[in-house]
């Protein structure tokens, strides 16, 4: 089956919201919030009495464009096999549907949650976007055992549109703080994160980060750390020094810590600043910052304390409002990533910590961490550097030249994960032989996490 996803979005959006108001930025990102997949059962009454398997269908996008006419050996690489997992389907990105315990009852339809699929299609990611090539429909049966029985749909191509299958996708239009239409827009992975509590445990390998103040477990910070030698600093310059670093962090909503009885929702504003002293996500707690064997290297004070732990001074600012939904939310770091350009020793990231009621019990604000399951909802950077360059330098002695190295800018963007600056020698016009460097300034390679 085949859903015509991007066409849906692009016209949904442009009717509910009109044109992107950024200067420069030529359509909308879509942050998905949700997304469910229904499908109307028609059962064939072919007088099977095989007693029915129990199990589930599940939905499986396609690695190459549906074909209209695929058959059980058409079109899948392994021919009579049919189609096979990691080959011809992702077997890793699914959308489970509704149990089925027993065989289903005409006009039953059934739900699968297809938030994460969806946020494979319209990620900005480039590493981590999935073409909407359609699905693949398979019933798994609980014991593992083969079906007994058809699991059959009402089909796109059914008469009564009232019938057909479709597919809900709840989104929000996302402007990027920075649309970066004259510079590179690239996106950098993060070094670590973790959050600390006054429960004194480790929590660098959870899927959330937490800030607030939940009542019963205290004040929460979250800490993000950045490996500044990711980035070439050498060969690579930022498009603006105001405007040109950002951390992305999705929001997914408030939590409350249990037990407590008298939550409050509120507006926080959150503040980042610049941390001074080295930690670990592996120990660092509301106490220690790291530890190396038995040494515990500890914060200043409980919760971390000011100037020796982390500056005063606030980088950035956000404000979450009392029953905000879920969003991606940008702090411009720019300043402190230039501190940390000029000097690799002093990057220890940033705290992120509630500036206006960290002391007000109500909520915790939860956000996705490094380490949850959904690779296109986790934090990263996002920095507008200026686009490689690539002038040629005359190297004759009596003669200049002005010339495009459009070659040498092509041989650029192949050779990047090696870093390489290409040299060729060209031909100029009038028979004149002369030698020509070709120097680009290379915009260093992100570095990404498998998933």
């Amino acid at each position: 089956v085949y859903f015509d996803l991007e066409k849906a979005a692009a016209e949904g959006v442009i009717e509910q919201f009109g044109e992107p108001p950024s200067e420069g930025q030529e359509k909308w990102d879509i942050a998905v919030t949700d997304s469910r997949m229904n499908f109307r059962l028609t059962p064939v009454d072919d007088g099977n009495e095989d007693a029915w398997e129990p199990g589930k269908a599940v939905l499986y996008p396609l690695k190459k464009p549906m074909d209209e006419d695929s058959d059980w050996s058409y079109p899948w690489l392994e021919g009579s096999k049919g189609p096979v997992a990691g080959i011809d389907y992702v077997s890793t990105v699914t959308a489970t549907f509704t149990k089925l315990k027993k065989k289903p009852e005409v006009g039953r339809w059934i739900q699968a949650v297809s938030t994460t699929i969806a946020r494979y299609i319209f990620t900005e990611l480039e590493d981590v976007k999935m073409k909407n090539n359609g699905f693949l429909l398979k019933y798994v049966t609980e014991s593992g055992d083969p079906a007994t029985q058809f699991v059959s749909f009402d089909s796109p191509a059914l008469a009564d549109p009232e019938f057909r299958p479709y597919m809900d996708i709840c989104y929000i239009p996302s402007v990027r703080p920075v649309p970066c239409t004259e510079g590179q827009l690239v996106y950098y992975d993060l070094n670590a994160d973790t959050y600390i509590a006054r429960d004194n445990l480790v929590h660098g390998a959870e899927e959330h980060l937490f800030i607030g103040n939940s009542g019963w477990a205290g004040k929460a910070r979250t800490l993000i750390d950045f490996d500044i030698n990711s980035f070439n600093t050498d060969l690579t310059e930022l498009f603006d020094d105001a405007e040109s670093v950002y951390l992305r962090l999705w929001y997914e909503g408030a939590e409350l810590s249990k037990p407590y009885n008298d939550p409050r929702q509120m507006e926080r504003k959150l503040a980042a600043h610049k941390i001074q002293k080295a930690w670990n996500e592996a120990h660092a707690t509301s106490n220690v910052a790291s530890q190396s064997g038995d040494n515990k290297n500890k914060w200043e004070k409980e919760m971390m304390g000011e100037l020796n732990d982390y500056d005063p001074d606030v980088i950035a600012t956000d404000i979450i409002s009392e029953g905000e939904d879920q969003h991606n939310i940008y702090f411009n770091i720019t300043s402190v990533f230039k501190d940390w350009a000029a000097d690799k020793s002093s990057d220890h990231g940033i705290v992120i910590k509630d500036s206006q009621h960290e002391s007000v019990p109500g909520y915790f604000l939860k956000f996705a961490s490094l380490n949850h399951p959904d690779p296109t909802v986790r934090p990263y950077l996002m920095i507008c550097q200026k686009k490689p360059i690539c002038e040629p330098e005359d190297l004759h002695h009596k003669r200049s030249t002005t010339m495009l190295c459009e070659q040498g800018e092509r041989h650029a963007e192949t050779s990047a994960r090696q870093r390489t600056v290409p040299v060729r020698q060209m031909t100029a016009v009038r028979g004149l032989r002369l030698l020509h460097r070709c120097q680009c300034s290379l915009g260093s390679v992100p570095h990404l996490k498998n998933v």
